[in-house]
Parts: C-alpha cells; structure tokens; sequence
C-alpha cells in the first residue's frame, strides 16, 4: 500500500518561508477602577490606533486573565484581550508601534501594567 505524506509546502500551495519572526504579544485588560472596557471602546481603539500602526496586520483573542492585586493581595479575574502580531526581524517599526500602543493602551483605559511577551520564531505562510 501506498502512503501519502502531506508536507508543510504542500499546504502552503507550494510557498515555504522559514524565515526569522519576532512574535509579539500585548496583554490587555478590560477592567478599568470604575467599568469594564466595553466592545464598542475597545473596537474604537483597534481601528484608530492600533491598525494605522501594524497594517500588515494583527490578530486580537479574547482571554481571561488572573493576576495578584498588589494594593489587596487577591488575585483577581479580569476579562482580557490579547494583541498578537507578527513581524519579519527586519521591521523594527512593528516593535517600537507595540510599545507605543501599550503605553496608549494603560493611559487611555487607566491599567496598571500592560504585559508584552515578545519572542524570536520561524513562521511561514
């Protein structure tokens, strides 16, 4: 009997790029001290601010997040939206616009941290 192997380039229509990627990630909290970071606000800042910056694209994933309080000491559930982006090692345009949108982010919905998790991967497409 025959067997069959699928390859990665195969289902990539015959497109391999096993380049070097930086993945980035911004963590985003909804709860602000007085509401929760609706939709409609949060889309607001995705098409204003965030996709004039990254317009080779971006992926948003709804999350829950924990974290310890510091002023309490409890840790505490917050729904959470995670920004993940990848760029080629040579755009470091994309880096410095995740930087500027994290600082955005924590002043314009009053966060008391934003985390980013950046890390060097192989993607192809």
């Amino acid at each position: 009997a025959r067997r069959a192997v699928v390859t990665e380039s195969a289902l990539q229509g015959g497109v391999v790029d096993n380049s070097a990627w930086t993945r980035d990630e911004l963590y985003l909290g909804m709860n602000t001290p007085t509401r929760v970071v609706s939709d409609s606000a949060f889309s607001a800042f995705l098409h204003r601010e965030v996709a004039p910056r990254l317009p080779d694209g971006f992926t948003v994933l709804q999350a829950t997040g924990y974290y310890k309080d510091t002023a309490t000491g409890r840790t505490v559930r917050e729904p959470s939206r995670v920004l993940l982006v990848y760029y080629r090692e040579n755009q470091p345009q994309s880096g410095r616009a995740l930087t500027e949108l994290a600082a955005l982010y924590k002043r314009l919905f009053q966060q008391q941290s934003v985390l980013r998790v950046t890390a060097r991967v192989r993607a192809s497409f």
